[in-house]
């Protein structure tokens, strides 16, 4: 199983990054993906992240590209 550990300030620059993304969904990606990792001691699993982007996808709150780019930007 695929995983990062990243701080904060660490998700906060990654997700920076990430162009398709407008603010408004830049910071729910970071509350969500800070409130995973704060529950897994700082540590992102890709198989957890998959899971919640495809959420996220489903309820309109980013598009395919923007999954796929967050995607990528955590796990390469």
């Amino acid at each position: 199983m695929s995983s990062i550990k990243l701080t904060k300030e660490e998700l906060d620059k990654l997700t920076f990054g990430i162009e398709s993304l407008d603010q408004t969904q830049r910071e729910l990606v970071r509350h969500e993906l800070k409130q995973m990792r704060d529950r897994t001691g700082g540590i992102l699993y890709r198989e957890s992240v998959h899971k919640e982007l495809a959420r996220m996808k489903n309820e309109g709150e980013i598009s395919d590209v923007d999954a796929r780019n967050i995607e990528e930007a955590l796990f390469g």
